[in-house]
């Protein structure tokens, strides 16, 4: 289901369906443009996941936000894809300013 949100022409998405395999992806590949993960993955949960992989700098979530609206946003600084949710995170968007 969230493939099919996340899907846009020109990118590519690659699901994992365990923590584990999330682990594998990883150490395969570096430079990923977005990571979700569900806190509730089986055998390896997201936090872990997370931990190991990606919580060496504490702007690494921003960054990485800012660098995907760079990509798919017409104009990053009014994003209509991924959305700010202050003091909570990101969602994403309909692709339609509100």
């Amino acid at each position: 289901m969230i493939e099919e949100a996340l899907s846009l022409p020109g990118y590519r998405i690659t699901a994992a369906e365990d923590g584990q395999q999330a682990l594998q992806l990883f150490s395969e590949k570096e430079g990923w443009d977005l990571v979700v993960l569900e806190l509730m993955l089986p055998k390896v949960d997201g936090l872990t996941v997370w931990d190991e992989n990606f919580l060496k700098d504490e702007n690494v979530i921003n960054v990485t936000i800012r660098r995907l609206r760079e990509k798919i946003e017409d104009n990053p600084s009014a994003p209509v894809y991924i959305k700010t949710v202050w003091g909570i995170g990101y969602k994403m968007g309909t692709g339609e300013a509100e």
